[in-house]
């Protein structure tokens, strides 16, 4: 009896120890880890910081120009995409240096104390520092340079443009007044919304948060977790400290969120009263999720704001005009091989000077067949068969994109001679750096004066123009093969 007495007192001799020696270490950790984890926290929070600023006036030049340039919007949209990221790009900055004081300072001292605490030189991890800036800073780079620059091509038009257009229906002054209150309003009413909500709930959430933190001290009061406890007593702190920063914080991001009442409006078929029904909503959601946290009470009853939406199916033509295209693009390169202006090599092996003259051959083609049987009503004609007026499609997308580029060569070649436009579409297909004897005899054939030639230059330039915009659509990247023939 005595032997196995001894034997447990010396159990509870070696737990105790270790009970102590765990205490000190942990003690020990603190003490060392935290001043020691100020420093490089201090340093990332400053750098962040710092390539946030560097890198901002380059990234606030850049989102506006492609705002403002990209064929995706049209102009009564931009209006209001261009309020909202003012809104942003006004509340992103101060948003991005209270999480980069909390991530690095907080972060930094709690791999410090852990460091200390498994017996690791916290500051041989100081050489890492760079890697978090180098990280960041190529999040910029790569947001400036691959994310903006794939909307950044100074036609407008994204590469693999699907030729879909997003703009505000119906949308005259006074909805455009509308639009803009929408945008004022999602921003006022989710700011003073969740400041009302978030003020009279935060006593209660943050007791809350307590409540669940100070619930499991008692399972710290065993040998193995005891000595743990100024751990916990850390933990307790941050809780106490950051419910203020977590409250600054919603409150800032909070008008971000309210962009959402002019979104909802705008997809909804511009319904301005689903636009203001979204702010209550989302103060709704606000106030049941902090219900959901067992906060009992609700200052926002839920109700049906009946903000269900069927987008109407948008008529799709373009499937149709692709076709007349690729047609027309059929037929120019049939008659450019038969005069030998571009050779079956180039044409099976996809030269580049194929793939862009004969889209621009087919434009003049089609602009040429369309003066022929204009009568002064300005249509394009496809073929015998298909013709289109533009000025009963304005509405699609791909009309009033291109129509305006259209009608501008359409107004110059009305009035140009033969002989012009046939010197203008060998000029179309004379792109490469060697040309076949027929074209350059074709050439020197419909060789005009040298101030003709430079009218028919400038609108050459326009083609092409219209050529590279072509050459960035999905369309035009998926059925190219087909006239390649």
């Amino acid at each position: 009896f005595t032997s196995t007495r001894d034997f447990a007192f010396k159990i509870m001799s070696g737990e105790a120890c270790t009970c102590i020696l765990t205490f000190f270490r942990v003690i020990i950790s603190l003490i060392i880890g935290i001043p020691l984890g100020i420093l490089p926290g201090a340093i990332t929070a400053i750098g962040v910081i710092l390539i946030t600023v560097f890198r901002y006036p380059a990234n606030f030049y850049k989102t506006f120009k492609v705002t403002i340039l990209t064929a995706l919007l049209k102009k009564r949209l931009k209006f209001l995409v261009l309020l909202s990221l003012a809104i942003f790009q006004l509340i992103y900055p101060p948003i991005a240096v209270i999480v980069a004081v909390l991530v690095g300072i907080i972060g930094w001292c709690g791999f410090s104390v852990a460091e200390t605490y498994n017996g690791h030189p916290p500051w041989k991890s100081w050489s890492k520092l760079g890697t978090p800036f180098k990280d960041y800073y190529k999040f910029h780079v790569q947001f400036y340079d691959e994310v903006l620059e794939a909307y950044n091509h100074p036609t407008g038009v994204p590469l693999n443009w699907n030729g879909v257009r997003y703009d505000i229906p119906q949308f005259g002054v006074v909805k455009t007044l509308m639009g803009v209150i929408l945008t004022i309003y999602g921003f006022v009413t989710l700011l003073l919304g969740t400041i009302y909500i978030l003020s009279i709930k935060y006593i209660f959430l943050h007791i809350r948060v307590l409540y669940l933190y100070i619930e499991n001290l008692p399972t710290m009061f065993t040998c193995k977790k005891l000595p743990f406890l100024p751990f916990w007593f850390c933990g307790l702190a941050l809780v106490i400290a950051i419910g203020p920063v977590l409250y600054v914080l919603a409150v800032m991001v909070s008008p971000l969120v309210g962009l959402r009442c002019p979104y909802i409006a705008i997809t909804h078929g511009m319904n301005l009263k689903h636009g203001f029904k979204e702010g209550l909503r989302l103060l709704i959601m606000l106030d049941r999720g902090t219900y959901d946290f067992e906060c009992n009470f609700r200052l926002l009853a839920d109700r049906d704001l009946g903000l269900d939406y069927d987008p109407p199916a948008r008529p799709d033509n373009a499937n149709q005009y692709w076709d007349h295209f690729i047609t027309n693009c059929k037929q120019v390169v049939k008659d450019t091989k038969e005069k030998g202006w571009i050779t079956a090599d180039d044409i099976e092996g996809a030269m580049p000077n194929v793939l862009t003259s004969v889209p621009a051959m087919a434009i003049l083609k089609v602009i040429l067949q369309s003066i022929e049987k204009d009568g002064g009503k300005e249509i394009i004609v496809w073929d015998d068969d298909h013709i289109c007026d533009p000025k009963s499609n304005h509405s699609d997308d791909l009309v009033g994109f291109f129509w305006p580029k259209i009608r501008s060569i359409f107004k110059k070649l009305k009035k140009t001679p033969k002989e012009e436009q046939m010197y203008l579409m060998a000029q179309l297909c004379a792109n490469s750096e060697t040309n076949t004897e027929e074209l350059n005899t074709a050439l020197q054939v419909f060789d005009i004066e040298k101030e003709k030639k430079t009218k028919m230059h400038e609108i050459s330039a326009e083609i092409n123009g219209i050529v590279i915009v072509l050459m960035r659509m999905e369309q035009m990247q998926n059925r190219m093969s087909e006239f390649l023939i």
